[in-house]
């Protein structure tokens, strides 16, 4: 059976899915662990979330965000990349922000104290770190403009979120 680790790190490289040696400080690289990071923190925010329509938004999501870590992965879209970010991913975010903010002013940042609001909120935070992580990849064009909006809405959809959590 084969083991989990390789050893190939121990000299500070990995490869990606096609097989290219890289350093693990490789701005693809390190896109990809922030979007892990944010799809650890997405995990944690669905389970405080007993709301099955919210479920299954944030069951969308991650499917796109990992798409996404195929396509930086590949560094190319299709192959095994079936369901890449398109532009009608981004308008859904935006007409579920939209429903969410329907009526409310945000004049003021909102501390959270209920634990699915919590929980969104870091995953906001952790979406911001993606976003920024691939500002590279985008300004490279190792990242199609669609899915860096997509991760710029994002962070809009899952404050909205953790708002909606703590009735605010």
């Amino acid at each position: 059976m084969p083991k989990l680790y390789t050893g190939t790190g121990d000299s500070g490289f990995t490869k990606t899915l096609c097989g290219i040696k890289l350093k693990k400080n490789d701005p693809s690289i390190i896109a990809i662990g922030k979007i892990d990071s944010l799809q650890a923190a997405l995990d944690n925010a669905r389970s405080e979330c007993k709301n099955k329509t919210m479920q299954q938004a944030v069951d969308l999501v991650q499917e796109k965000l990992w798409q996404t870590c195929g396509e930086i992965s590949f560094g190319r879209t299709g192959g095994p990349v079936k369901s890449p970010v398109e532009e009608n991913d981004v308008r859904k975010l935006e007409g579920w922000i939209d429903g969410l903010c329907e009526g409310k002013e945000f004049k003021h940042f909102i501390r959270f104290r209920n634990k699915a609001a919590i929980a969104f909120s870091e995953a906001r935070v952790r979406s911001r770190e993606a976003e920024i992580a691939l500002l590279p990849m985008l300004e490279g064009k190792k990242l199609r403009p669609v899915a860096f909006k997509f991760f710029n809405r994002l962070g809009g959809w899952l404050y909205a979120v953790a708002c909606k959590f703590e009735k605010r």
